[in-house]
């Protein structure tokens, strides 16, 4: 799975790979030839050795730094282009989920996808150079010395391996604790940050400040024990570097006679190439442990089959919405059975207080929300309909409309249309052209979360943008929210000029003043039960 899902593939990916190996063997090898020419020249005083030396060292030093930049900038730009591959096709496939939280979306499409890069650059990288390393070390030292190529094989082998599992379980350990301890600090400030007069106000200050400082001990404690666990960790590769050295040297020199020191040399200095290579396998160990989390969760995602989890079935211009039955469960509130039809070109009012399960009706009848019994668009149940083509047809405009940063331009292509005559008829049908002509129409400059226009006048940007989207049918979610009686006048009179050209409305409100305005429309009245 790995291999093929998150594994680059392509020639500068393969060169990556040879340069990585090149760069392994060259590090050995930089080792082994300088001090077998370093202890030449000591047994034999001419220069010429010592230039030998010099001229060596700096051969394969300049070698490897070669390979270590190719391999770099191949698998660099091998795994950019994976990412970029797969970040559009994992947006694709989040937008045909029925549902999924914004801050589990948010969390994939950023840290996990960038988690992926991981498998490569520091894990599969790594591994490979410290098999080549111990290889290359090993076959080296056997040439001549069997035994002490062999001893060094199986020191190397066994420390880094011990390294490994005490970092990986460490890792996986702490990763657990510090997510539980983080997330509860962080709920904690934001408690405290949104509710700062009320916990102020009764006296809970010190309280939330005890609880924050001792959640922060945690973590240090945490993080503490961590880096002394890794430190342990480390501390055994050294141990097993110096454990190979002594082994390699003693069992050439008790084991075979007459070794002239030269060969000695390489014969102990040869093994610190192992562990000077391997030295990234502590962090490789704590970046799979990453990787594998995230894979956990992308793997399914981007795997299943392009229709699975949406049904896939297309749906046509709207030309009935019905439920039978239909029951929904939110949190504790559970609303009762409910059945219904809804004129696709009339406008309907869904009322009840609070908390009766109006939105969550909104929400599962564009497939946000799973529900029990019968949800039907078009005949077809809801659960089975393909999301994109649900919402080509029906649009859900929330309490508060999104109002991205930028121009209204921008705001309006989000729809997919982007010719400018288009616009300002659509701006004229909601009431806008005048309101922003004086402003730069299309090109009025929006601030964060549309904070220089009206909630109102948000509303009908929203509804804009949803009648440039082809979609003849608007679920409007207490659209009358923060605004005084004239906006609300206004959104009323768009309400009924566009439904007597054809755009049906669904109107979640609990405001019945304003519901009455609305002419003649069917009434839908929740009541949801505490489960």
């Amino acid at each position: 799975m790995a291999k093929r899902l998150f594994t680059p593939q392509g020639k500068t990916f393969n060169l990556g790979l040879l340069a990585l190996v090149l760069e392994a063997v060259s590090a050995v090898a930089l080792l082994a030839t300088s001090s077998y020419l370093i202890s030449r020249a000591a047994e034999q005083p001419p220069i010429m050795y010592l230039m030998m030396a010099v001229v060596g060292v700096r051969a394969f030093a300049l070698g490897r730094a070669s390979f270590r930049y190719l391999q770099r900038l191949a698998l660099h730009d091998a795994v950019f282009a994976k990412l970029a591959n797969l970040r559009p096709n994992l947006f694709l496939r989040l937008s045909r989920r029925s549902s999924i939280e914004i801050a589990d979306g948010l969390e994939r499409v950023t840290t996990d996808l960038e988690s992926l890069q991981d498998w490569t650059l520091r894990v599969l990288g790594p591994g490979i150079q410290a098999i080549v390393a111990v290889l290359t070390a090993s076959v080296l030292i056997s040439v001549w010395y069997p035994i002490s190529g062999i001893a060094t094989l199986v020191i190397a082998i066994g420390s880094l391996a011990t390294m490994l599992v005490v970092s990986y379980r460490s890792t996986a350990k702490t990763t657990h604790e510090r997510s539980v301890v983080a997330a509860e600090l962080r709920s904690t400030l934001i408690e405290l940050i949104s509710a700062a007069e009320l916990i102020v106000s009764y006296g809970l200050l010190q309280k939330y400040q005890e609880k924050i400082s001792w959640l922060e001990k945690r973590l240090w404690r945490t993080d503490f024990r961590f880096g002394v666990t890794l430190g342990f960790a480390a501390s055994i590769t050294g141990l097993g570097a110096i454990l190979a050295v002594v082994t390699s040297a003693s069992l050439s020199h008790f084991t075979y006679t007459r070794v002239p020191d030269h060969m000695l040399a390489l014969a102990v200095l040869t093994p610190f190439a192992v562990f000077d290579v391997a030295s990234n396998l502590q962090s490789a160990s704590i970046a799979f442990h990453r990787f594998a989390l995230s894979k956990r969760k992308l793997a399914p995602l981007l795997t299943e089959d392009e229709n699975e989890g949406t049904g896939g079935v297309e749906i046509g211009p709207l030309h009935s919405i019905e439920s039978i039955d239909l029951t929904l469960q939110r949190e504790k509130f559970v609303l009762p059975e409910t059945s219904f039809v809804l004129p696709v070109a009339g406008i309907s009012v869904l009322a009840g207080p609070s908390g009766s399960g109006k939105s969550s009706i909104a929400m599962a009848l564009i497939g946000l929300l799973p529900y029990q019994g019968s949800l039907k668009v078009n005949g077809v149940e809801v659960s089975t309909i393909d999301q994109i083509s649900l919402r080509s047809q029906m649009v859900l405009i929330e309490q508060h409309p999104r109002v991205f940063l930028g121009s209204v331009r921008d705001n309006l292509a989000i729809s997919g249309q982007t010719d400018p005559i288009l616009m300002q008829q659509t701006l004229e049908l909601v009431g806008l052209l005048d309101e922003f002509s004086e402003r730069g129409l299309l090109d009025l400059e929006l601030t964060e979360s549309g904070a220089n226009i009206s909630g109102g006048q948000a509303q009908r940007l929203a509804i804009a943008r949803a009648l440039m989207s082809g979609a003849r049918y608007l679920i409007l979610d207490e659209p009358t929210s923060g605004l005084d009686w004239e906006n609300a006048m206004k959104l009323r009179d768009v309400i009924l000029e566009l439904n007597r050209s054809g755009v049906g409305f669904l109107v979640v409100t609990h405001d019945m003043e304003f519901a009455s305005t609305l002419g003649d429309f069917q009434a839908l009245n929740l009541l949801a039960q505490e489960h």
